[in-house]
């Protein structure tokens, strides 16, 4: 007798939905619609960074995370005029009776080679690390995973060496995507980003498990706070064989990464990072508008044309 499974990504209570909320003046403003493609085209595309992140140990370990709160999670289009992904609490049910705490808006079109965002990004930083699909969309899991406990409003501005990573949140997520780019089983990855300011390559000094430490006096009580509140993704992740797994090295040698952490490298970056006269995020060139008539035969496609001819009319 079969064991019947629900649809991938379903099976993991991550549902891949159809249409943003968006107020409905957004689709006649220049430059709001960045899809000209069906849901299904839209859905295809989102499909290969899923299978990319269950092909590999980290990644089932994050998807079965989810799978074990019991709580969906959505993932819908972008329709801002920005190259970005974003997620948030988004508590609803949809037409089945399915409860959403936490919603993704993702574009793997977005961060693949030849797109205009892609080539805005190329312009701000060469090499962008940790900017692949299947990375972003890790990065956008660990956001949301924490949202369905709502631990992912945490929007302490960092100082110091942590200074470019902006906020708490985006640390840890900065820091656990880096575990999933190194893991060994991994077979194809950008490379490890520094922090949040503009996909930067992480420094060599601070590549691997234990060294990472030296970024900062405060990575060591940060990690222990991850652990803490995410107790049994911490603790699944750090079997996990990646160059960069400081989760491995905690559980290793505390010590040892208790020390780096107030090595001198850590305590000097404390001071020159905080001093460094920079933008928290290097600005992108602006995307180029897109014509109203343009934009609302994309809305059409997917939203139908008794939607459109609302937005016509304004009905």
């Amino acid at each position: 007798m079969s064991l019947f499974l629900p649809p991938f990504p379903e099976n993991y209570l991550i549902r891949i939905d159809e249409i943003s909320e968006q107020k409905a003046d957004d689709f006649n403003a220049p430059g709001t619609l960045l899809h000209s493609y069906s849901f299904n085209d839209w859905r295809a595309t989102v499909l290969p960074p899923f299978r990319k992140i269950a092909s590999t140990k980290s990644g089932m370990v994050l998807l079965n995370a989810f799978r074990a709160t019991g709580k969906w999670t959505r993932i819908r289009p972008v329709w801002k005029p920005e190259c970005n992904a974003e997620t948030s609490v988004a508590p609803t049910k949809d037409t089945v009776g399915r409860y959403y705490k936490a919603q993704v808006l993702f574009d793997p079109q977005m961060y693949m080679s030849g797109s205009e965002c892609y080539v805005r990004r190329l312009k701000v930083q060469p090499k962008p690390r940790a900017a692949l699909p299947d990375e972003v969309l890790f990065h956008e899991l660990i956001h949301a995973y924490r949202d369905l406990f709502y631990l992912d409003s945490n929007h302490t501005r960092l100082h110091g060496g942590l200074k470019r990573y902006d906020i708490v949140d985006d640390f840890f997520a900065i820091v656990l995507t880096n575990i999933y780019i190194s893991d060994a089983s991994n077979r194809h990855s950008s490379g490890l980003r520094a922090d949040h300011d503009g996909y930067r390559p992480l420094e060599k000094e601070l590549s691997n498990s234990f060294t990472f430490y030296q970024s900062s006096p405060q990575v060591l009580p940060l990690m222990t706070q991850l652990i803490k509140e995410n107790d049994y993704l911490a603790l699944e992740l750090s079997k996990v064989k990646a160059g960069c797994n400081p989760l491995a090295a905690y559980f290793q040698n505390y010590r040892a990464v208790e020390a780096l952490s107030q090595s001198s490298l850590a305590k000097r970056r404390e001071v020159l990072i905080e001093n460094l006269r920079v933008p928290a995020r290097l600005p992108m060139p602006p995307l180029p508008t897109v014509p109203e008539a343009t934009a609302l035969e994309a809305a059409a496609k997917f939203l139908g044309d008794a939607a459109l001819a609302i937005l016509k009319t304004g009905f």
